[in-house]
């Protein structure tokens, strides 16, 4: 499934922009799930904050273990280090989220979306750290 990024909500959006900036700010060849998270949990103003909120889960000890995550994936540097791209596992997430959209007959994908499709996404460690505390 091709990905139509005219289809993304602007938050959606600007998450996977801050997605595309974290893995390279940790020299990370590709954008991974846990990337993504981090994007959208470390919104103040997104829904993803009130969500984990809601449901009780330790939002500060989970970005805490998803920070190890992403410090223990590969590094490029030098002639190798371009703009990263996104994963295999980042584009079922993406592939995840429009069909949640569909389904619930959504025009546009949102970040509620993404975080489903992040949820769903079992070969993600960020997946796994999600269902293990209630998400």
């Amino acid at each position: 499934m091709a990905i139509n990024f005219n289809k993304l909500t602007l938050k959606s959006q600007e998450a996977l922009q801050r997605s595309q900036e974290i893995a390279s700010e940790n020299s990370n060849q590709q954008i991974e799930p846990e990337h993504i998270f981090e994007a959208l949990a470390s919104d103040p103003a997104g829904i993803v904050t009130s969500i984990l909120a809601k449901l009780g889960a330790n939002k500060d000890s989970i970005l805490s273990n998803n920070k190890e995550f992403i410090n223990s994936f590969p590094k490029v540097s030098g002639a190798n280090s371009g703009d990263p791209v996104l994963s295999r596992n980042s584009t079922d997430v993406l592939d995840s989220a429009f069909k949640e959209a569909s389904a619930m007959k959504d025009e546009f994908v949102s970040a509620e979306h993404i975080l489903l499709g992040i949820a769903e996404n079992l070969k993600s460690k960020i997946s796994n750290l999600l269902r293990n505390n209630g998400v």
